[in-house]
């Protein structure tokens, strides 16, 4: 069981140079003696009796810090550690450290104000009350009982009755209070006030009904009364007692704490709610809280004002806090009471029915706990968070279960939002005694208020072994990476060979360094240089061994560049890293694969160089029959990001030794765009390649492709109407496929035309319709040609001179898309058949003789132009050059002309003979 220690902090101030600088002394433990840390110096601080060990993969042997064979622990003590350890401590927290929670109010206090309303409203409560006097027939014994008493009662007289009551002995216990009575009545039961009705009661009453639910009201006291049918009251006609009816059970005033599941939880929260070992819990207790937040902490204090976590199996119960006042808040501090095993069970949902405050939870198993626990806990509501605690509770105890980055990255949403509420308050993030060596998932916080962010005594476990031999000198590079990015350089120890058993503790040289990362891009990191180390079950250890070995480092701005409030990082690791005797190395250039499912790596063609046992080179013919095998599974060439893969290469003289490959892989850069929308004629379709569709394409690399012989197109249906998407898909060397879509329009216009002839002459005409045998518009459908918007571009010549001689016109459609299209037309010209023959006539002269015109036309044989024959109804059209005297004998030669409907001049000839009678 964790052991909480007295902590206070004590605060100056004092000028350094041109700054003002707040330095601070604490004193605390979790399970050591105190141990105390100056905030503005690098002093070495007592961690009495602490010692970190770590499980070795390959022996299964404890690491211990200093000399594995009497497990001697490490101590240092600071100068000021007297003076402060003697200084009275009148509050108790139950953070170890400066990782987040305030300085309770002493618990004594709290106790003793708690208890003290509570007794007064007990006895206001009871002064409340009305008397009732039970008589209860057991045994053949009559007791008078006044129950539902938690004070001190001195019992009267019942009104408008002459029963006394005489009290026996007064109790303020909950045990029941018998009185004797005197009465003019002999009833079973006697309750509440009596009057001058006749009636008659027989009551049966179970003693104790109420004995142990101090403070509840009077009226209950009769609720568990059942009437006995062969019992019988006798009273006084003058005389009738009138019962009192039981009010309804208030189901918030009923006792909810068997829906704790856990019983330190329940005392915890019974505690908080300042309720002493008679009081009940109920949901109106929870509601009547006053304080602006509600202490949670499942912690058993000591009479010497330390305290024991005490481990929590269950937060069943916790919903019920959701009936406190509004706008009051929760602050839950407790020990996961699970196990490795047992953890992934843990259920945190009743958190999810509090409006918490401080939120600080202990376990040695984050590491077991399932993304889905913690996503669960990082969608708690984090508008009013002032504390976090997500670490070990011991952070001095080597820890490989601790939380990891991965999951840490889970939490990151959920910490940044409550770092950046609208709280005042400064906040403490906790982290420590995990596994976590890289705080940059937090690189875009921005806080509003001061705080910080802590992650001490780190657990770092290293897989790849460094190769050491006694007596070499050994670079390592810093473990722990800041909340912008940055390499953080802590304080870092290690065991140096001196000769004795356990070796000599000295602190390791760093220095700054320049890396390069896969993408080519460099940036520093801190390195540490440990000469001579002494190795520890396989094992070198480095790193904070103590408190002050963490480091504190402020960021004055956000990772934007903007000023900051006073905001810190403290994190500290001690790192377990093993070692091998062997040479042998095996190292990978960085590699760059572009994603896809036609993606491949090859390991052989990405590795730097292979070394043997003792240090030589081995050619690159060679390492195809080295024994290198990936340990965990080849990068994911479906998913871009960086990927680390593991190897193990086998030496000479069989030492293996791992070595990591980085793969990057990246999304492919291959694009495609296509030309605008085109609009097209059916003819047209068949001509159309990807060339006319495509703008530009770029392949996987970005590089522009000018062959397009990978870009395939959806067909085109030329006889379709309307725009239609055709879908271009570019496929990559790795064969990632990317597309793009244009819009081509089939345009269905159409201009018919038939070949038409005409009569040549000088009066013939053409019109383009003549020659216009249909229209349709851009969808297919018919358009009156009168409707559509013809122009001639060039005409026929009608005149006689090109008789029997085809004439191309061209006619220009513009449709309703606005597009010209062009069509021939064949006129040809014809000779005119008209003929207009005359036939001779006779008349005799004188008054009676009759003729006309039409007499002297021969009708049968004369034509029109088109071969029709000429009728006499067409008689207007025909002339003669004279008009023969009837009343003159003689013989008339007339010239007939008739010009048909080309204008040519048609002649005839006919005679008419006028005879004397």
């Amino acid at each position: 069981m964790q052991r909480l220690q007295e902590q206070k902090r004590y605060y100056k101030m004092y000028k350094s140079g041109r700054f003002w600088v707040v330095a601070g002394i604490m004193v605390f433990g979790a399970g050591v003696s105190p141990m105390i840390g100056h905030a503005d110096t690098n002093d070495a601080v007592t961690t009495a009796q602490t010692s970190v060990s770590a499980t070795s993969t390959s022996t299964g042997n404890t690491v211990a810090l200093k000399g594995s064979a009497n497990n001697t622990a490490v101590t240092t003590k600071s100068s000021a550690t007297d003076e402060t350890e003697n200084q009275s401590i009148t509050q108790v927290t139950t953070t170890a450290e400066n990782t987040g929670q305030k300085a309770n109010t002493t618990q004594n206090a709290e106790a003793v104000a708690a208890k003290t309303q509570s007794t007064a409203a007990t006895a206001e409560q009871s002064n409340q009350q009305t008397s009732v006097t039970q008589t209860t027939a057991v045994a053949d014994k009559s007791t008078a009982t006044v129950a539902n008493l938690s004070t001190e009662q001195t019992a009267g007289t019942t009104s408008n009755t002459n029963t006394e009551q005489t009290v026996d002995k007064a109790q303020n216990t909950k045990a029941t209070q018998t009185t004797k009575t005197t009465s003019a009545t002999s009833t079973t039961q006697t309750t509440g006030t009596t009057s001058n009705t006749n009636a008659a009661q027989t009551t049966e009453t179970t003693a104790n009904n109420t004995a142990e639910q101090p403070n509840q009201p009077t009226e209950s006291a009769t609720n568990s009364t059942t009437t006995d049918s062969n019992a019988t009251s006798t009273v006084k006609q003058s005389e009738t007692t009138t019962p009192t009816i039981a009010a309804a059970t208030d189901v918030d005033d009923e006792d909810v704490s068997s829906q704790f599941a856990d019983a330190n939880l329940l005392t915890a929260v019974r505690s908080g709610l300042g309720l002493t070992a008679q009081d009940k819990l109920t949901v109106n207790t929870i509601k009547a809280y006053k304080n602006a937040d509600l202490k949670v902490q499942a912690v058993k204090w000591n009479s010497d004002g330390t305290g024991d976590y005490q481990p929590v199996t269950s937060l069943q119960g916790l919903q019920l806090l959701a009936n406190l006042p509004a706008g009051t808040t929760t602050s839950v501090t407790v020990k996961i009471g699970a196990n490795y095993r047992e953890i992934p069970q843990f259920d945190f949902s009743p958190l999810q029915s509090v409006q918490l405050y401080d939120l600080n939870l202990y376990t040695f198993y984050w590491g077991a706990v399932t993304d889905e626990q913690l996503q669960l806990l990082a969608g708690l509501d984090p508008s009013q968070i002032h504390n976090l605690e997500f670490s070990s509770p011991n952070k001095y105890q080597s820890n490989p279960y601790g939380m990891t980055n991965r999951q840490f990255n889970i939490l990151v949403p959920f910490v940044k939002a409550a770092i950046e509420n609208s709280g005042k308050a400064s906040q403490m993030i906790g982290f420590s005694g995990n596994r976590i060596s890289d705080f940059s998932a937090l690189k875009s916080l921005v806080p509003t208020k001061s705080g910080q962010v802590t992650g001490l005594f780190e657990n770092i476990y290293l897989q790849n072994k460094v190769s050491y031999r006694p007596g070499d000198t050994v670079e390592v590079t810093s473990e722990l990476t800041g909340l912008q990015g940055e390499s953080l350089n802590y304080t870092a120890r290690y065991y140096q060979d001196d000769g004795t058993a356990n070796g000599k503790l000295v602190q390791a040289d760093a220095h700054l360094a320049t890396v390069t990362d896969a993408d080519g891009t460099t940036h520093e990191v801190w390195k540490y240089t440990l000469v001579n180390p002494k190795v520890n079950n396989g094992y070198l250890i480095y790193g904070t061994f103590y408190y002050a070995d963490g480091i504190w480092k402020r960021y004055y701005t956000d990772a934007a560049g903007n000023p900051i409030d006073y905001f810190n990082i403290a994190a500290g690791a001690l790192v377990y890293q093993p070692v091998t005797s062997s040479k042998a190395q095996l190292t990978f250039n960085p590699s760059e694969v572009v994603m896809g499912p036609d993606a491949s790596w090859n390991y052989l063609a990405h590795i730097a160089s292979v070394t043997d046992y003792d240090g030589n080179a081995i050619e690159s013919n060679a390492w195809g029959d080295l024994s290198i095998k990936n340990v965990t599974p080849l990068p994911d060439l479906t998913t871009a990001g960086v990927q680390n893969v593991t190897f193990t290469y086998t030496d000479n003289q069989g030492n293996e030794l791992t070595a990591t490959a980085l793969v990057k892989v990246v999304a492919s850069q291959a694009n495609i765009t296509a030309k605008a929308p085109q609009t097209v004629w059916p003819q047209e379709v068949a001509k159309l390649s990807v060339a006319d569709l495509v703008q530009q394409v770029t392949d996987a690399t970005g590089q522009v492709v000018n062959d397009v012989t990978n870009v395939a197109m959806t067909p085109i249906d030329k006889t379709q109407a309307g725009p239609q998407a055709i879908t271009l898909t570019y496929t990559d060397a790795a064969g990632n496929q990317v597309t793009a879509i244009t819009t081509i329009t089939v345009d269905l216009a159409e201009l018919k035309t038939a070949p038409v002839q005409l009569v040549a002459g000088p009066n013939a005409q053409w019109h383009y319709g003549m020659s216009v045998a249909g229209v349709t518009d851009s969808l297919g459908h018919p358009v009156e040609v009168d409707q559509a918007t013809i122009n001639v571009i060039s005409a026929p010549n009608l005149s006689p001179e090109l008789i029997g001689q085809p004439q191309t016109v061209i006619l220009a459609y513009v449709d309703d898309l606005g597009r010209t299209q062009q069509v021939n037309a064949i006129v040809t010209t014809t000779k005119s058949q008209a003929q207009l023959f005359g036939r001779d006539v006779t008349l005799i002269a004188g008054p009676a003789a009759d003729w006309t015109l039409s007499d002297s036309v021969d009708w049968s044989k004369s034509l029109m132009s088109d071969g029709q024959p000429l009728s006499e109804s067409d008689v207007s059209e025909v002339t003669a050059d004279l008009k023969p005297n009837l009343q003159v004998p003689g013989q008339y030669a007339l010239q007939l002309s008739y010009v048909d409907a080309a204008g040519n001049l048609i002649t005839g000839t006919a005679t008419v003979n006028v005879m004397a009678s």
